[in-house]
This record gives structure tokens, sequence and C-alpha cells, in this order.
């Protein structure tokens, strides 16, 4: 692995570094083997040192924030994780910008516009993100994008904080074109004023909406991305392909587009499963989905399914 835990402790605490991390315990869908090196830095100062750490030593790195759209292979990753869990608090509030660190998760982040009237952000609740990983994806739901109320985004690139404007971010559907290595360090929000049973109210109903479209059990929201015409659901749903199960992975019988966790799953199953609905649905349809989560790790397996690079990406 080439480093120690003596060489971590020249650039962080060894109390959050962890080696031979099980990196289940940091997705929603609950799988994935160990990483070499699991890393929380509780500064931007921090993970500016720990970045320049691991490039300095040559070794594979992934920035994980609310693991709710990425998936492990069982085999781990070799290399180091940087959790963002501990990027969090400071946050400001100027008339009607909120500034927030990227490690706060969007449940605390609706909490704070909510306790002060801000309102923009209500379609988010109960999406299980955390504010870094959720701007690199232009994360959204009911027609709705961090993109229609982002104000600024601060990432952390080559060494230096540069601030951007949202045109500099590339927003589009569930995606922003930030340059390779790239890793968002800090989010400013424009907001609107409403009183807070009005913001209440709303959140009370996207949050209904999403109970009853989207499945309680352990998953990794979305798997593909919608084609040109037809939402992913709906291709799948109209292939039969519902409730279908690969060893503990079942695609949700009420949202076609969730693979859900059924207990004891593993990455295999769910990429076989994955496998399976692309070639269904290409036979039945012509068409071909795209993956929206990610998938990291080492390769699992012979046929080199899981050969992705190491590139930064933030989740």
């Amino acid at each position: 692995m080439g480093v120690t835990i003596k060489d971590w402790a020249r650039v962080i605490s060894p109390a959050r570094v962890k080696l031979s991390e099980p990196l289940s315990r940091y997705t929603t869908m609950g799988v994935g083997g160990a990483a070499d090196w699991l890393v929380c830095p509780n500064s931007v100062a921090e993970l500016r040192r720990v970045i320049n750490f691991v490039c300095a030593n040559g070794l594979n790195y992934f920035v994980l924030g609310g693991g709710s759209n990425v998936l492990f292979s069982d085999a781990g990753f070799r290399g180091v994780v940087i959790s963002t869990e501990n990027l969090v608090g400071h946050a400001r509030v100027s008339g009607t910008k909120l500034t927030i660190l990227a490690g706060e998760r969007l449940s605390r982040v609706l909490q704070i516009a909510t306790n002060n009237n801000l309102s923009g952000l209500e379609w988010a609740v109960g999406i299980p993100a955390r504010i870094g990983g959720a701007t690199a994806c232009n994360a959204g739901a009911f027609g709705h994008s961090l993109a229609d109320v982002v104000a600024a985004v601060w990432v952390l690139r080559e060494n230096e904080i540069v601030k951007l404007k949202p045109s500099e971010c590339g927003f589009s559907y569930h995606s922003a074109e930030l340059n390779t290595g790239d890793v968002v360090v800090k989010v400013e929000f424009n907001l609107e004023r409403k009183s807070k049973p009005e913001i209440i109210g709303q959140m009370k109903e996207f949050f209904e909406r999403r109970d009853k479209t989207q499945p309680k059990e352990p998953s990794s929201g979305c798997i593909f991305k919608r084609t040109e015409n037809f939402p992913a659901g709906f291709l799948i749903d109209q292939a039969g392909l519902k409730g279908l199960s690969v060893g503990g992975a079942r695609v949700s019988e009420i949202h076609a587009n969730f693979i859900v966790n059924t207990g004891g799953a593993t990455c295999a199953d769910i990429l076989k499963l994955i496998e399976i609905i692309r070639d269904e649905v290409k036979l039945k349809f012509g068409l071909k989905l795209t993956l929206e989560v990610l998938i990291k790790g080492e390769t699992d397996d012979n046929n080199g399914r899981l050969s992705h690079p190491y590139n930064l990406q933030q989740i």
C-alpha cells in the first residue's frame, strides 16, 4: 500500500484514518468491499493536505460524499477513499443567500433554510446526499435541480480554491461539467423568502410524493439516466422487469429504475441485474440505457467489468 499510519500522521490525525475499511458502511446501497485507506479530513485545509499527500505518493483516490449514487466493487478500492463527512458547520446566511460546506447533508441544509425562512430546496427532502456530491452531479427531483438555485461553487482545483459562477459549472440534467480533479468544497444558494409554515407544507407534499413513488429498501437511487424521449423506469417497466432478482438485488416493484438491496446483495448481483436490464431494453426497444450511478473499485472478475480509472468524483 506504500504508506503507513505514521506517514498519515504527518498530514491528518490518525484517529481520522482507517485501514481496510468496509465501504458498505458508507453507501446507501450497503454493498462494497474494503478500501485500503479511508480518511476523513475535518477542514478544507486538511482536505488539501490529504490530496497533496496521496498525489505525492502516487495513490489512487476517490472523494466520497453521502454514498447515495455510487457502487463499490465487492473487491473494494485499491487506494484512498476521502470522505467529506466532517466538512460541516460554518453555514452562513446573508439575506437570501445560504453558504454551506460540502459535507453537509441535504437534510441539514433544508433545516437551516427552513429556520431562516428560505425557500427553493423543498423538493430535495428525503435525498440522502451531501452538498458536494449533490452539486457535482446536479441532483434533482420532480422537475427541479440544484442548478436552479446555485449562486456560486467553490472547488479545490490544482491545490487552489477557485470560485465558479453557475455558468462555469456546465450544469445539465443530473450532471455538472467540472474540471477533472475538481472537488466541490463549498456552495452558495440563492433562495427566496417564504414563511416557515409554507416551506414546511411544501416539503411535506414533496415527501409524500417521494414516499409513494420510491422504494424504502436500501438503494442507490436511479440506476439509469433518462433517454432522450423516455424515462428509464418506464422502459424497464414496459420490458416486464419489475421484481426481477439476482441474489439479494431486485428491480423495485414501486419504481423500476431503482435496484434495491433486499438483504445480502453484492455488487456482483447488482451488476448482473444491470446487465440483464440493459440487454432486455435494448432487445425490446432498441435503446441503450446509460448508467447514472457511479461504479468504483477493483475488478472483481476476469471480464474486467469494473476496470474504471480512479477519476476524482464525489457523490
